[in-house]
């Protein structure tokens, strides 16, 4: 009995060595090819968060090339649009979560920053607060303006900066996002907030 399971052993690992791709099979194009298409289809599985049957994956690919498929190109059509519609599904109820996040939080951190001295809030909830009064023009809607800026989430982590990039960036006012629109026609020239 242990002579018959070890037989059993052996012969899967020589089934899989036998089976095993090395760099060297990369060399031949037809075989780079396929493990090539092979890799990129698991990685949109992988990203897609999508479970299949590898067995039936593979199945369906050699039953296809054979001409031999259990499905018709209907079904197979039918099937593959199924497939997008539940990784919409999915896709969407994730950024649902995130977006559901994210508001609470957005409203958590405007609730608790109102507070902090100095901090005003106009009418349309924006937030700012006066660092540095310039003495210049205020900028109008139809203006262009150049500015140093740095962009930050409400963690503090920084996205954005033109101070790193020691470059002033210059912006349409009505070319930005809508708080900044707004804040830029109310700030004079020099100022900083």
């Amino acid at each position: 009995m242990k002579f018959i399971i070890n037989m059993l052993i052996m012969t899967g690992l020589a089934t899989m060595i036998a089976n095993a791709a090395s760099k060297d099979d990369l060399k031949d194009q037809k075989k780079r090819f396929g493990y090539g298409l092979g890799a990129n289809y698991a990685r949109n599985l992988k990203q897609n968060n999508l479970d299949v049957d590898l067995d039936m994956f593979l199945q369906g690919m050699r039953d296809f090339l054979s001409g031999e498929s259990l499905m018709s190109d209907q079904e197979i059509q039918s099937t593959t649009k199924e497939v997008g519609d539940v990784v919409r599904a999915q896709r969407n109820a994730e950024q649902e979560k995130v977006a559901q996040k994210n508001a609470a939080e957005g409203e958590s951190f405007l609730e608790a920053n109102k507070t902090k001295e100095g901090v005003k809030t106009l009418g349309s909830g924006m937030q700012y607060k006066v660092v540095q009064t310039g003495e210049g023009p205020i900028p109008t809607a139809s203006d262009k303006v150049r500015v140093h800026y740095k962009g930050t989430f409400i963690d503090g982590k920084e996205f954005d900066s033109s101070y790193k990039r020691k470059q002033p960036a210059t912006f349409n006012v009505t070319g930005v996002i809508k708080g900044w629109t707004e804040a830029l026609q109310l700030m004079k020239v020099g100022s900083k907030w």
